[in-house]
C-alpha cells in the first residue's frame, strides 16, 4: 500500500492523473508519491474470428466440427452424428470456401445406414475429399468400417475404399488422411494378432486400391493404433496412444512411415512417459515436422491438463515441448493439435473460462522453440462448448471447432470458428514519433540507414560534414518512443568521404557503424566497421577488414544479432577473382574474427554481401551481379551458419532475368529469408521491383510479395525489413500525386504474400525517398526518408515511427478501454491490448464504493487507481 506523499514529479502530477509513458510503452498514473505503470496482463489477441461457418439445418447433437481438414482455401466439416433422410447418426461432411464461409458442397454418406457416423474422420488436399465411415457394416460384418473419396467441387464420389480384411468393430475410417493421391486410413481396434492392437492403410485416392497397410512395432492388446493418423507428402504419422512404453499402462507412442512403401522411418516416444498420458492419441504433420498430443498428462502435477510435443518426423528427434499455458484438472491440452510451417495450434477443449465448464480453448506456438504466440478464446463462450476440440490451420489461418457449441440454441449442435491473423494498420506519424535532423545541412541524408531495438534507434547521416570534412558522415543515437536524443556516434577519425553512417544497426545497447570508404594504414577505401555502446555513444571496438585491399568497401553493409556482428565486403577480390565479395562475421563483446563466409561461387563482379542480415546463427547473404544459369545480374542469395560459415541453403531467384539483382537487399528473422529484385520488371514494368520469402533452411520458396501497383523505376525492395510474419517493403522510389521519388513503404503477410497495409510518406517531398531506411522491431516500423528538407535545408533527411493501431475494438496507442469479454481493463500498446489486470468472471456491481463493471477511479484510501471488474475493484500496478 503506498503512502500519501508529495505530488508526483518527471512528469508533475497529482494523485489520480493519467498519462501516457512513451519510454515504457504504457499508462502510468499518480499515486501522490511517484508513477506507477500499468502491468502487462494477457496481451490482446493476435488473431480474431472473422467467420463463423453455419451449421446447415442444425439439429441437437450433430456434433458438427467432429472433424475438420484444410487445404487450398477449403475447409472440411465432419458431421458424423447428423440424422440424414431420418436414419438416426449416419453422419454427413460439408465443404467450405475458407475465406467466405460459403458452403460449397455437401458430401453425402453412400450407404446411408444407422449409427454409420460417416465424418467421423475427414480430410481434404487439393480437389480431393476424403471420409470416413468407422461404423459402416461391410461385407455383413458390423463396423468394420470403410472411407470414401470425393471430388471437393463437385461432391462426386471418386472411390471407395474398403476394409482390406474387414473385422467386427475395425473402425476403418475412425480417423482418415490424404495428401496428393494417398490416402490412408486409421483402423485402432482391429485385431492383427492383438485386440484392438490396430492398423493402418494406404490407398489410391483414385482407384480405391490398396497400397500398403502396417501395424504397430512391438503390437499389444488395446494399443489403438491408428486412432490419429496424419499425411503429408511422403510421410505418414499414426498414433498409438493406449501403447505402455516401459510398462507404463497407456503411455502411448507415435511412429512415422513412408507414404510410398510403409516402411518405418522413424518412432517418437513420449518424451515424459506417465500413465494415462495418452500420447498419441492426436498428431499432426507437415514437411519434416510433426506434432503430437499427451492430453493426459499431468503438467506440473494438475492431472489430465496435458502436454504436446513438436519432433523432427525424419529422425524422431524433440524440437520442443509445448506446454499447456494455464494447466487445470482435465483441460485435455492437446487432445487436437495441428501444425503447418512454424505455426503449431493445440486445442484445450475442457479448459473453463469464467467460470464456465468445459468451454475451451486453442493455444497458438511457435512450434520450433515452443513459444506461446497466442491464446485463441470462444468468442461467445458457454459451458460445454468444448471450443477446441478440433484444430486446423493453414497459410496462417486457424480453424477451431466447439462441438458443444449451441448453434441456434441447439444443444451440441457444434461450430466451427475461422480465426485471420490480424491485419496491422499502421497510425499516422505524429510529432513525437517524427525525429527530424538535429543539425541539418544540405544533402546529410539523414535516415539513409536505421536500426531499432526497443525504445532506442540509430539513424545514419553519411554525408553529414564532420570536422570540416565533407561527407565524413555521422549517427545518431534516439528514444524512438519519445523522440528525444540519446547519443551522437562519432566518426573516431573523422576523414573527407568516409561515409561513416552509410550502413548501421542495432540490438538492445549495442550499436553498428559502417564506414565503407574509409581508407585505413593506406590502403584507399578499403573500410571499416565500428561497434559502440548505443546509449553512451561510446567505441567499444574497431572492426578492420582481416584482408584490406583497394576499394573492398568493407563495412558497406552491417547487421548485428545477439553476440554477432555481420559485415560485408562487396567489392573484396577473394582468390584474386574481381568483386566477387565477402562477409565476415565477428564477436559483439570482443570484436575478435568468428568467422569468414566465402562466395560459394566466385565470378567477377558478383558483388556477394551486396545484400546482408543476421538473426540467431543464420547468416544471409544476397549477391546481386551472380549470373545464374548465364543470365546477367539476375542475382542469387545464400544462407550459412554464421558460427562455421558452413553453407546452409541456395536462394535461387524463381523467375531469373537479366539485371533482376536479386539479392541486393535480404532479411532474415528465424526460419524466414525475405530477398529483393527491386530490378525486376513485373508484367513488363521495368524495375517495378518484387520481393521473395523463402524458408531459410531448406531455400523453398514460400510468398512472393508483389508490387501492388508497379510503375517503372519504383525500385519495389530495394529496402526491406522482416519480423514475425510482416514484411515491410519499400518502394522509396515511387512517385506520389505526382512528386517524382517521394516513396512509399507496403506491409505483407511473409506466409501468403497478402498485402496488409500500405504506410504514406506523411509530407512527401521530391527526392525523399521515403523507405531509404528502414527497421521494423516490436511491430513498429522506422522509416527515414533521407532527401526529406528541413527548416529549409534540401536533403537533410528525417525518420518517423510508425506504430501499429489496435483492433478489435479499434484504438491507438494509449487508449484504455474496458474488455467487457475478458472483464478486465486493457491498454493500446501498438497493436496489441494489453490486459491491466486478470481475467475476471464478471459481475452485478461493486460495492465500497458503489461501481458498475468498467468504472475507472482513483483509490485515495490506498493510494492507486482501480477498476470494477464486475463484482470486484482491482488495483492497477500497487
Amino acid at each position: 500500500m503506498a503512502p500519501a506523499w508529495a505530488a508526483c514529479s518527471g512528469p508533475s502530477g497529482v494523485a489520480g492523473d493519467l498519462i501516457w509513458d512513451n519510454t515504457a510503452n504504457t499508462p502510468a498514473y499518480c499515486n501522490d508519491a511517484r508513477w506507477v505503470h500499468f502491468p502487462a496482463g494477457m496481451a490482446g489477441d493476435d488473431y480474431t474470428a472473422t467467420l463463423l461457418l453455419p451449421n446447415p439445418g442444425v439439429v441437437a447433437d450433430d456434433d458438427f466440427g467432429s472433424s475438420l481438414g484444410v487445404s487450398d482455401g477449403k475447409i472440411i466439416v465432419g458431421v458424423r452424428m447428423r440424422d440424414v433422410s431420418g436414419v438416426a447418426n449416419s453422419g454427413q461432411a460439408h465443404i467450405y470456401d475458407a475465406e467466405t464461409g460459403q458452403r460449397l458442397v455437401t458430401l453425402v454418406n453412400p450407404d446411408n445406414t444407422a449409427g454409420d457416423q460417416f465424418g467421423h474422420g475427414v480430410d481434404i488436399d487439393g480437389n480431393l475429399a476424403v471420409v470416413g465411415t468407422p461404423v459402416n457394416t461391410v461385407g455383413g460384418i458390423a463396423q468394420a468400417g470403410s472411407a470414401y473419396v470425393y471430388n471437393a467441387t463437385t461432391g462426386a464420389l471418386v472411390s471407395t475404399i474398403n476394409n482390406p480384411s474387414p473385422g467386427n468393430m475395425d473402425w476403418v475410417g475412425y480417423d482418415a488422411a490424404i495428401s496428393g493421391a494417398v490416402v490412408v486410413t486409421g483402423a485402432p481396434q482391429n485385431d492383427s494378432g492383438f485386440t484392438d492392437n490396430g492398423s493402418i492403410h494406404a490407398f489410391n485416392a483414385n482407384t480405391g486400391a490398396l497400397l500398403w497397410g502396417v501395424n504397430a512395432p512391438g503390437a499389444a492388446n488395446g494399443d489403438w493404433f491408428g486412432a490419429a493418423v496424419d499425411i503429408d507428402g511422403d510421410l505418414v504419422i499414426a498414433g498409438a496412444h493406449l501403447k505402455d512404453p516401459g510398462g507404463i499402462s497407456n503411455a502411448g507412442a507415435s511412429y512415422v512411415f513412408n507414404a510410398v512403401d510403409g516402411s518405418l522411418v522413424a518412432t517418437l516416444n513420449n518424451p515424459n512417459p506417465g500413465a494415462n498420458d495418452n500420447f498419441g492419441r492426436a498428431v499432426a504433420i507437415h514437411g519434416t515436422v510433426a506434432v503430437v498430443g499427451a492430453y493426459g498428462d499431468t503438467s506440473g502435477g494438475v492431472t489430465n491438463a496435458g502436454a504436446a510435443y513438436v519432433f523432427n518426423a525424419q529422425t524422431g528427434a524433440l524440437i520442443s515441448t509445448l506446454e499447456n499455458p494455464d494447466p487445470e484438472d482435465s483441460d485435455n491440452f492437446g487432445m487436437a493439435v495441428a501444425i503447418n510451417g512454424n505455426i503449431a495450434v493445440v486445442g484445450a477443449r475442457w479448459a473453463n473460462i469464467n467460470g464456465l465448464d468445459n468451454a475451451g480453448i486453442a493455444y497458438v506456438f511457435n512450434a520450433t522453440t515452443g513459444d506461446l504466440l497466442d491464446t485463441i478464446y470462444n468468442p461467445a463462450p458457454a459451458a460445454s462448448d468444448t471450443f477446441g476440440s478440433q484444430v486446423q490451420v493453414s497459410d496462417g489461418v486457424i480453424f477451431v471447432s466447439a462441438r458443444g457449441d449451441l448453434s441456434g440454441g441447439v444443444e451440441n449442435a457444434g461450430a466451427v470458428y475461422v480465426y485471420n491473423k490480424k491485419r496491422p494498420k499502421f497510425q499516422s506519424a505524429t510529432d513525437r514519433t517524427k525525429i527530424d535532423n538535429p543539425l541539418p545541412e544540405a544533402n546529410d541524408r539523414f535516415g539513409v540507414s536505421v536500426g531499432m531495438s526497443g525504445a532506442l534507434a540509430v539513424v545514419g547521416s553519411y554525408q553529414d560534414n564532420v570536422g570540416g570534412f565533407d561527407n565524413a558522415g555521422s549517427a545518431h543515437v534516439y528514444n524512438v518512443r519519445s523522440g528525444q536524443p540519446v547519443a551522437v556516434l562519432n566518426n573516431p577519425t573523422p576523414a573527407a568521404s568516409d561515409i561513416f553512417g552509410w550502413e548501421v544497426a542495432l540490438d538492445g545497447n549495442i550499436a553498428v557503424v559502417g564506414s565503407n570508404q574509409k581508407d585505413v594504414g593506406g590502403v584507399v577505401d578499403t573500410g571499416q566497421a565500428y561497434i559502440f555502446n548505443a546509449t553512451a555513444g561510446a567505441l567499444l571496438f574497431t572492426l578492420d577488414n582481416p584482408a584490406p585491399q583497394t576499394t573492398d568497401v568493407f563495412g558497406i553493409n552491417v547487421r548485428i544479432d545477439g553476440n554477432y556482428v555481420a559485415v560485408a565486403a562487396t567489392l573484396d577480390n577473394p582468390g584474386g577473382v574481381n568483386d566477387a565479395g565477402s562477409v565476415y562475421v565477428f564477436n559483439a563483446s570482443t570484436g575478435a574474427l568468428v568467422s569468414t563466409i566465402p562466395n560459394p561461387a566466385p565470378a567477377a563482379t558478383d558483388r556477394f554481401g551486396g545484400g546482408l542480415d543476421i538473426s540467431g546463427n543464420l547468416v544471409a547473404v544476397g549477391a546481386y551481379w551472380d549470373d545464374p544459369g548465364g543470365v546477367a545480374d539476375a542475382g542469387t542469395a545464400y544462407v550459412f551458419n554464421a558460427t562455421t560459415g558452413a553453407l546452409v541453403s541456395t536462394l535461387n531467384n524463381p523467375a531469373p532475368a537479366s539485371g533482376d539483382e536479386f539479392g541486393y537487399e535480404v532479411r532474415v528473422d528465424g526460419d524466414l529469408v525475405a530477398v529483393g529484385a527491386w530490378h525486376d520488371d513485373p508484367d513488363g514494368v521495368s524495375d517495378a521491383g518484387t520481393v521473395y520469402v523463402f524458408n531459410a533452411t531448406t531455400g523453398a520458396l514460400v510468398a512472393t510479395l508483389s508490387n501492388p501497383d508497379p510503375l517503372a523505376s519504383d525500385h519495389f525492395g530495394a529496402r526491406l525489413s522482416i519480423e514475425g510474419h510482416l514484411v515491410f517493403v519499400a518502394a522509396h522510389a515511387r512517385d506520389v500525386g505526382g512528386i517524382i521519388d517521394a516513396g512509399i513503404v507496403y506491409v505483407f503477410d511473409a506466409m501468403t504474400g497478402a498485402l496488409l497495409d500500405t504506410i504514406d510518406n506523411p509530407a512527401p517531398e521530391t527526392g525523399d525517398s521515403f523507405g531509404r531506411g528502414i527497421s521494423a522491431d516490436g511491430g513498429s516500423v522506422l522509416i527515414g526518408a533521407l532527401g526529406h528538407g528541413v527548416g529549409g535545408v534540401a536533403g537533410a533527411g528525417t525518420v518517423y515511427l510508425f506504430s501499429p493501431s489496435c483492433t478489435n475494438p479499434d484504438g491507438v496507442v494509449g487508449d484504455i478501454t474496458y474488455n467487457t469479454t475478458h472483464h478486465l481493463l486493457q491498454y493500446c500498446a501498438g497493436g496489441d491490448w494489453i490486459g491491466a489486470g486478470p481475467i475476471g468472471d464478471g459481475g452485478g456491481g461493486c460495492a465500497g464504493p458503489a461501481g458498475i463493471e468498467g468504472d475507472l477511479m482513483y483509490n485515495s484510501t490506498h493510494n492507486y487507481l482501480q477498476y470494477c471488474e464486475g463484482d470486484n475493484w482491482i488495483g492497477i500496478g500497487y
